[in-house]
């Protein structure tokens, strides 16, 4: 496999690096592999999480799209929209964002839908974000992983993310459990902190393959209650 780049970031606390081998490109965080795109078919996900996530974005409206935690992007080119859709996407490394407009946008960009008609990139996470935006969205898409796995921060902006979104948003959650602890684990710890007064909540799994308990966690959850 070879290494086309590999830069060190301090924020994530260890390298980002894109791979190489014919016909896929990897982003890996060190040795863990968090993104794979296929230059043949860009718009198949090759991982079950991804499926799962894009499956439920697009079952609501999808015309103001916030992604926090870019990575390679590898769910872009699954999100559909029926209008002319904004995509905003965030990631705390500047590396990622660098890497990403490299190697995978430009393999991914014919096989966008056409009515994405507008991508912004913010290096910054998604908290910090949530203080100064002045829009609001539909769809909020939370991926967000340092080496340690997903970032305590993300509990805590649950009833932030209210200020930021559409009455009837949606937002989307990996929790990545296999990794990062048990499903159970998992949902108990996220349950804590969506106010079932203003959310409603849906759980998936995806990737089991030992048991009930280990497999990507995702968290699809409903506003019930927005900020006026």
């Amino acid at each position: 496999m070879k290494i086309l780049e590999k830069e060190f970031d301090p924020v994530i606390g260890g390298n980002v690096i894109t791979r190489y081998k014919k016909p896929l490109y990897y982003l890996y965080f060190n040795d863990i592999n968090e993104s794979k795109l296929n230059e043949n078919n860009p718009k198949k996900m090759i991982f079950e999480f991804n499926i799962v996530m894009a499956n439920l974005c697009n079952k609501n409206k999808t015309d103001r799209i916030l992604l926090a935690g870019l990575g390679g992007g590898t769910i872009i080119p699954a999100l559909k929209s029926k209008n002319k859709t904004i995509l905003d996407c965030l990631d705390i490394s500047s590396c990622v964002i660098k890497q990403f407009k490299k190697y995978f946008y430009p393999i991914m960009k014919n096989s966008i839908d056409p009515n994405i008609n507008k991508i912004n990139f913010y290096n910054t996470g998604i908290e910090s974000y949530i203080k100064d935006c002045k829009k609001k969205y539909n769809t909020i898409i939370i991926d967000c992983f340092k080496l340690d796995g997903i970032d305590d921060s993300v509990y805590s902006i649950i009833d932030e993310l209210r200020k930021i979104m559409e009455k009837d948003g949606n937002v989307v959650i990996d929790i990545h459990s296999s990794r990062f602890g048990k499903y159970s684990y998992n949902l108990h710890k996220i349950k804590k902190y969506f106010n079932p007064k203003l959310w409603k909540i849906r759980t998936y799994l995806s990737n089991a393959k030992d048991s009930y308990e280990f497999g990507n966690l995702i968290i699809s959850a409903k506003l019930i209650f927005s900020y006026a």
